[in-house]
């Protein structure tokens, strides 16, 4: 069933109350929804139920093919049962596993958050949804925007949700600084503000007010309280890292206490540069700019751009970066590679040695 069509029924569904619990909202809403986004709902290893983050259950894990990665996490309640408790739950799964992308639906309402958003939860809610509010073509573009399958695995989904959590971030600083800024315009009247004032007066009662009177207005119009300065972005909440993981045998890093585990010391390497950039999609120019090297490069948009003058290097030490529409250089060695890594955590914010740990014997 098309997108379009699921919507529409799940509307119909609401509205007679054939939600009456969670595990309908699961069969009556999720899954449709996910389906017609072409998630292989079947595949119980890719919209894996009830996953297990810490002896908790996340309703659905939306992971990876071959790798079983989770990137999204979908929090279920029954229709009107949203809560911050449960808002709360939803993001402490999110800080232990790493995850990207937080959806929390009670089948009508869907609210999309960025964990690593600034502010309070509410704050890093980047798209509130309500299939009844809604029509339904805008209710398919925001769901394909954020949920599609195959726009999720190439990191578009994420990239979207930055972009559209920037547009909410800006427009609530403009907002909270709107009663500062007409309090300082109050403050310093000029005398455009005045004489707009005087030509406004004499156009409603057809005299003309001297500018001394509309000055004395002005002083005496009441200032908007500010409540916070808007200029400071909301501080994000301050929150304990999760405990280390345990070093397992093998090769591999831990990233915030989630252990992966990878064949070789490149691949170690090739695996932190697509981590950190599902988590920001922007991450590979940021590291690019990073890299001053003019010779060779870590990573670059075409194969032939890793060492300038070696083109057989370029064929022979290369891999590209996922889908994401970059390739590394994989002609080093364990020292280069923990160089790598380390550039990597300065540009991603993240502390060596303690937000990631490399293991490469």
């Amino acid at each position: 069933m098309a997108l379009e069509e699921t919507v529409a029924d799940i509307q119909g569904k609401i509205r007679i109350g054939g939600m009456p619990n969670e595990y309908a909202v699961y069969q009556g809403a999720v899954i449709p929804i996910l389906a017609a986004l072409e998630w292989p709902t079947t595949d119980t290893l890719i919209v894996y139920p009830q996953f297990s983050v810490e002896g908790r259950k996340v309703d659905y894990a939306l992971c990876k093919p071959i790798t079983q990665t989770p990137v999204v996490f979908l929090e279920v309640k029954k229709v009107g049962g949203l809560s911050p408790k449960g808002e709360r739950q939803l993001f402490d799964y999110a800080y232990t596993t790493g995850v990207s992308l937080l959806v929390f639906t009670d089948g009508q309402e869907w609210d999309f958050y960025l964990p690593t958003g600034q502010g309070s939860y509410e704050q890093r809610r980047f798209c509130g949804l309500d299939l009844l509010k809604c029509d339904i073509a805008e209710c398919c573009t925001r769901l394909r925007r954020y949920l599609a399958y195959n726009e999720v695995l190439n990191g578009v989904a994420l990239h979207n949700a930055l972009t559209d959590y920037r547009k909410v971030l800006e427009e609530r600083q403009i907002e909270q600084s709107l009663p500062q800024a007409w309090n300082q315009l109050l403050d310093t009247v000029d005398d455009s503000v005045i004489e707009s004032l005087v030509k406004r007066v004499t156009r409603i009662c057809g005299y003309e007010p001297r500018r001394q009177i509309c000055a004395d207005f002005l002083s005496k119009v009441p200032r908007m309280g500010v409540l916070s300065q808007p200029a400071t972005p909301p501080k994000p909440e301050v929150r304990p890292n999760p405990p280390p993981a345990k070093p397992q045998s093998g090769v591999g890093f831990i990233l915030r206490g989630e252990w992966h585990s990878f064949p070789s010391a490149i691949r170690v390497m090739v695996g932190v540069l697509e981590k950190l950039t599902e988590l920001d999609p922007t991450f590979p120019d940021k590291f690019a700019a990073k890299d001053t090297r003019k010779s060779r490069r870590y990573i670059a948009r075409s194969k032939y751009g890793l060492y300038s003058e070696r083109a057989d290097l370029c064929e022979k030490f290369s891999t590209p970066l996922s889908n994401f529409g970059w390739f590394v250089g994989t002609n080093y060695n364990k020292g280069d590679v923990v160089k790598v890594v380390t550039l990597a955590c300065e540009v991603a914010g993240l502390q060596f040695g303690q937000d990631l740990i490399l293991q490469l014997d």
